[in-house]
């Protein structure tokens, strides 16, 4: 099985995503979409709804390609009053930005809207999320990266650098139920991203070397060169010197092997959302 991650524009795959989203937060007791989602979302530059899809090679499906998760980045409107989408508009205000509790809004993209299926939590795919995330906060050259998280999941984001941001709301799943605390977390990822420089070089090979090569790779085959300040080219043929090391201390973690039984079922639900 491989992994691959693709921007959504399609209307079908746009609902099977939405509908298998809320499936999987209602499953875990969050939210559901506390904003209405239509087809305008495809059609808005800003948006960019990444679907994870595994495909399949074993002889009985081949190539079959079923959605396992996936995650929405935006990138902030700089000219609105309230330019960032998942945060909400009473704290987006001038304090909020003078005091830096939250970056300018030309220097960050906004991550929302993350999910993946129970099976494939801590497995290869969250790293290919994230790969396709800094491909997004590099090509648009922003420095930050800004998520609201509850209690939760803090404790992850911050092990791959995130911080609090000392705002935080109020939010109620479902009318029944208790409020929660939401807070505003932000993480500066200018040069390499997620698991970058502070992290050390062996995390830096596995999480985010293949996403400066591809673009590398992208640039030169447009007959450009992709840019990169010269103490960033250093740090990166330092930390390449590692890659052969990371590959043996630091094992990419693996796909779960579903058994045949649960590959269909996978396949056939994704199948039925597919002719809603």
């Amino acid at each position: 099985m491989t992994l691959r991650v693709q921007r959504i524009t399609q209307p079908a795959d746009f609902i099977a995503l939405v509908q298998l989203r809320n499936r999987v937060y209602f499953d875990a007791g969050k939210s559901l979409s506390e904003h209405g989602e239509s087809f305008e979302v495809l059609r808005d530059p800003s948006f960019h709804m990444l679907g994870l899809y595994i495909t399949s090679r074993s002889i009985l499906d081949y190539g079959t390609s079923t959605l396992v998760g996936a995650i929405t980045v935006r990138v902030p409107e700089v000219c609105s009053a309230t330019p960032f989408h998942w945060i909400p508009k009473e704290l987006q205000t001038p304090e909020s930005f003078r005091h830096n509790q939250i970056p300018q809004p030309s220097e960050c993209i906004e991550i929302g809207r993350l999910f993946l299926l129970p099976e494939f939590r801590g497995t290869q795919a969250v790293i290919e999320l994230f790969r396709a995330v800094h491909r997004v906060l590099r090509t648009h050259q922003r420095k930050y990266l800004i998520i609201t998280s509850d209690d939760r999941l803090q404790r992850l984001y911050r092990k791959i650098c995130f911080k609090v941001t000392g705002l935080s709301y109020e939010k109620k799943p479902r009318r029944e139920d208790k409020p929660y605390l939401i807070t505003v977390m932000k993480a500066c990822h200018q040069h390499f991203g997620v698991y970058g420089l502070l992290e050390g070089p062996l995390k830096w090979c596995l999480f985010m070397k293949p996403v400066i090569d591809s673009l590398q790779a992208e640039a030169r085959r447009a007959g450009s060169e992709y840019p990169l300040s010269w103490k960033e080219k250093l740090v990166y043929r330092i930390y390449s010197l590692f890659a052969p090391l990371a590959s043996h201390a630091l094992p990419r973690p693996s796909i779960p092997q579903l058994s045949l039984k649960a590959s269909r079922n996978v396949t056939n639900f994704s199948e039925k959302l597919f002719r809603v």
